[in-house]
C-alpha cells in the first residue's frame, strides 16, 4: 500500500507563527513519522532568510492578526526565496478576505485558526498529494468569488 504517510523521503515542515505574543496557543502538527518541524519562526525579515536556507516542502504559516497586504507581502517575499514550497495558512475565523487573498496568492490550503491538530495534518496530507485543502471560512471565500462577491 503506497500513501503519504509511507513514503521514505522526510517531509520538511516550518510553521511561521504571527500570532506570537498573544494568548493564542502556538500552531501543532502531529508526529508523523517521515514528517520533520525544521523550525518554529516569526513573520520577520529573518525568518525569510531562514525559510530560504532551510527549503522546507511545506510552510504553515498562521496569520491571525496580520493585515491582508502585509500577509500577501510576507507570502511574495516567500515564494521568492523558496519557489518549490507548498503554502498552508491559518487565519482568524470568517475573515474571508483574507482567505480569497492567500488562496489568489497560491496558497494550497487555507484553515481558521479553530481547527483541530487532525484538520491540519489533513491539509499537509493533501498539499503532498498536490490537492487544495479549505476549510470553512475558504470554502465561504471561494462561493463568494464564484457568485461575483467580495
Amino acid at each position: 500500500m503506497s500513501s503519504a504517510i509511507e513514503a521514505p523521503t522526510t517531509v520538511g515542515i516550518v510553521i511561521i507563527d504571527g500570532s506570537r505574543g498573544t494568548d493564542n496557543a502556538p500552531l501543532q502538527i502531529s508526529e508523523v513519522r517521515n514528517w520533520r518541524l525544521q523550525a518554529r519562526l516569526t513573520i520577520d525579515k529573518m525568518s525569510v532568510l531562514e525559510v530560504e536556507s532551510l527549503a522546507p516542502q511545506i510552510l504553515i504559516a498562521d496569520f491571525r492578526g496580520c493585515d491582508t497586504e502585509s500577509m500577501l507581502a510576507f507570502l511574495a517575499e516567500l515564494k521568492q526565496v523558496s519557489p518549490h514550497s507548498k503554502l498552508i495558512a491559518v487565519g482568524s475565523p470568517g475573515d474571508q478576505a483574507a482567505a480569497t487573498a492567500v488562496i489568489g496568492a497560491g496558497a494550497t490550503a487555507y484553515l481558521s485558526r479553530d481547527h483541530s491538530t487532525a484538520a491540519l495534518d489533513d491539509a499537509v496530507f493533501a498539499t503532498l498529494r498536490g490537492r487544495v485543502s479549505i476549510g470553512p471560512t475558504g470554502q465561504h471565500a471561494i462561493a463568494s468569488l464564484i457568485r461575483g462577491k467580495q
